[in-house]
């Protein structure tokens, strides 16, 4: 699994890796995530990390999808999460899931190179 993130770029071979290289974080507690199986660049995962908070989005290797943003249910979704990277401003609290939530939903990636199925999903 190949991970790109602000300051670099690794290839993770195991869980382990994956749980580490996710943890990491800049000045303002903030990362961005693109993964992706291979070189090629679907399916892929992104994830914008603020503190505990992970915005994750899927993109299937499929046409005629334009992809599918995670959602935590158990929020109130008025609430706005501030968040510097990727020049996105902010973003809905229901947009974004804990951290162990999205570790475990790209273990899944890792392990069966499809969408994982242990995140409610909304379709864009």
């Amino acid at each position: 699994m190949l991970v790109e993130y602000e300051g670099g770029k690794t290839k993770c071979n195991s869980h382990e890796d994956v749980r580490e290289v996710l943890k990491l974080r800049n000045e303002n507690n903030e990362n961005e995530f693109c993964i992706t199986i291979n070189e090629c660049c679907e399916p892929c995962m992104m994830l914008i990390a603020k503190n505990n908070l992970v915005h994750v989005s899927y993109f299937p290797f499929e046409e005629n999808y334009a992809g599918f943003i995670a959602l935590d249910e158990k929020v109130d979704s008025s609430e706005e999460i501030e968040v510097v990277i990727g020049g996105f401003g902010s973003l809905s609290r229901e947009n974004m899931i804990e951290f162990s939530e999205a570790v475990t939903a790209v273990l899944q990636f890792y392990d069966n190179s499809e969408m994982p199925t242990c995140l409610k999903w909304f379709e864009l």
